[in-house]
């Protein structure tokens, strides 16, 4: 029998009892297609070990359900990776525990798997979130499309299953890149499933306003020579605007030249001062990632496995 691989990171969720019963009749609904469910919960460093109790007990007796406990919170992308490396099924989804995104979707991807898709995404159609939250997503897709992915859904989307085939490439990125952007980037056209998110009921969201502005240069690195085509753009505008300022400069003060080249040399001083800055701050962002992958550190630490 032919098995999804659902990976689930979990993070100090309060509606797990509820995932779980839905996350049941998902696997009844993939028995009547002849597929097996094999359920790879993350737990990324929980304040409590109340979930990691309740995942424990649920594991009992079915060799489907894995358990990976993290040492500290690395984030969401580390803790979906240390899930990928778990994975045994022939496709595999990744579901955020909140259930904003309905478990039953992924009944309806594994259809399309059947008949052939290697990769499935949800796109949202509606969301029942915030005005913030919205506008936030909105702004952060348009840019996406703006500067890395042209054709990547302008809603997004986080709820997706693909084909093993994929799974070796996203294994392989370095844990910093956003694994949504990287799948679509691979170039598998994907088949579509427009939902409804629906409104979170439990807790609070995890992705802050400073997750997502990191998020959103995070991606535009890692997908994008836009940073950098920007600053030479900038650049050659700065030289632009100087020369311009140069011959006015020159223009109101040819009767006094000295105070002529007083003036021009702070224009100069303060134009490719500022440029400077935005190139070494750049830079040092691209270094750090550098750095990052040279020092070799563990992506994550997995304290236990169940």
């Amino acid at each position: 029998m032919k098995t999804v691989s659902v990976v689930i990171p979990i993070y100090n969720e309060p509606s797990l009892e509820r995932l779980l019963s839905e996350l049941d009749s998902v696997r009844e609904q993939l028995g009547e297609l002849s597929l097996g469910l094999e359920l790879i919960f993350v737990d990324d460093g929980s304040d409590s070990r109340q979930s990691l109790e309740q995942l424990i007990a649920y594991k009992k007796g079915n060799e489907r359900v894995h358990i990976l406990r993290l040492a500290r919170n690395f984030g969401s992308f580390q803790a979906i990776k240390a899930g990928f490396g778990e994975v045994t099924g022939d496709c595999f989804a990744m579901l955020a525990a909140d259930l904003q995104d309905p478990p039953k979707l992924i009944v309806d991807m594994a259809r399309k798997w059947q008949a052939g898709a290697k990769f499935v995404i949800c796109v949202r159609g509606e969301r029942d979130d915030p005005v913030t939250t919205r506008f936030f997503a909105a702004l952060y897709y348009r840019m996406i499309r703006r500067f890395a992915i042209a054709d990547f859904p302008s809603s997004g989307y986080d709820l997706s299953l693909m084909d093993t085939v994929m799974l070796p490439h996203l294994l392989e990125a370095s844990v910093q890149v956003n694994f949504r952007l990287l799948a679509f980037w691979l170039g598998i056209e994907p088949e579509r499933i427009t939902y409804k998110r629906l409104k979170r009921e439990a807790g609070e969201t995890h992705w802050g306003l400073g997750k997502r502005i990191n998020l959103f240069f995070e991606s535009l690195i890692a997908f994008s020579n836009w940073p950098g085509r920007a600053l030479a753009s900038f650049g050659v505008l700065t030289g632009g605007v100087s020369k311009v300022l140069l011959l006015i400069t020159l223009w109101q003060n040819w009767g006094n030249l000295e105070s002529a080249q007083f003036n021009i040399g702070i224009l100069i001083l303060a134009f490719l001062g500022g440029v400077g800055i935005i190139g070494l701050g750049l830079l040092a962002e691209y270094l750090y990632r550098i750095f990052n992958l040279s020092a070799r550190k563990p992506e994550v630490v997995i304290a236990e496995k169940y």
